[in-house]
């Protein structure tokens, strides 16, 4: 009597479409388990062989809330520079702790909740320093600069995911 080894998924077969894999897994989860992963801390589903992740990082001047890392000016702050080069750079830097901070601890993800592209038009807003500035040009300038260099400059592999 030989083994039968059960068949991939499709959700795992990286050769299938891209929308079909998701199909494939939303269709093989329950609904419990469809709304734990609407946290940022997802727990495994063994069922299926999927690990416990997390979902992403809060990286909009940095990511010392994880662990060992530099603080940058909160981004009114960066944005009162109007140097692009200067706040790519900052993202660049970023983007290595991220890295850095994965190769320690796999749950660490990649996807990072940056940048903020909120204008600042309103001094009521609670959160006005995670935005750049009150005019949409240096916002989109400096937000720009930002994702590039979060995402590194490898033309197909980003260091990581800005959102």
């Amino acid at each position: 009597m030989t083994a039968h080894t059960p068949p991939t998924p499709p959700f795992r077969d990286p050769q299938l479409p891209f929308a079909k894999r998701i199909d494939d897994l939303l269709s093989r989860l329950t609904p419990e388990e469809k709304v734990s992963f609407l946290h940022q801390f997802v727990p495994a589903v063994e069922r299926l062989g999927i690990a416990a992740f997390r979902t992403g990082q809060e990286a909009l001047h940095g990511v010392a809330w994880m662990g060992p890392a530099t603080v940058f000016p909160q981004a009114v702050g960066l944005g009162a520079t109007w140097n692009t080069d200067l706040v790519r750079r900052v993202g660049d830097a970023v983007s290595k702790e991220v890295r850095a901070m994965r190769a320690g601890d796999e749950r660490v993800g990649l996807n990072v909740w940056s940048p903020t592209v909120n204008l600042l038009r309103h001094p009521l807003w609670g959160r006005n320093e995670e935005g750049y500035s009150e005019d949409p040009k240096l916002t989109s300038a400096i937000a720009t600069a930002y994702t590039h260099g979060l995402r590194g400059d490898h033309p197909t592999y980003w260091r990581t995911a800005p959102v």
